[in-house]
């Protein structure tokens, strides 16, 4: 896995945790672990 996808990957983690997806359809639709979910939304929290 090359770092392009990976970071593909999170920004659509992150348009879908702002969509207000859960993490499970998140974990399956992009196969990230619960952690890295985790870190992205605690990211877009701590922003506002």
């Amino acid at each position: 896995m090359s770092d392009d996808s990976l970071d593909e990957k999170k920004k659509k983690a992150r348009e879908m945790l702002i969509s207000g997806k859960t993490d499970k359809e998140i974990k399956d639709e992009t196969g990230l672990r619960p952690k890295e979910i985790s870190r992205i939304q605690q990211g877009i929290t701590n922003h506002f």
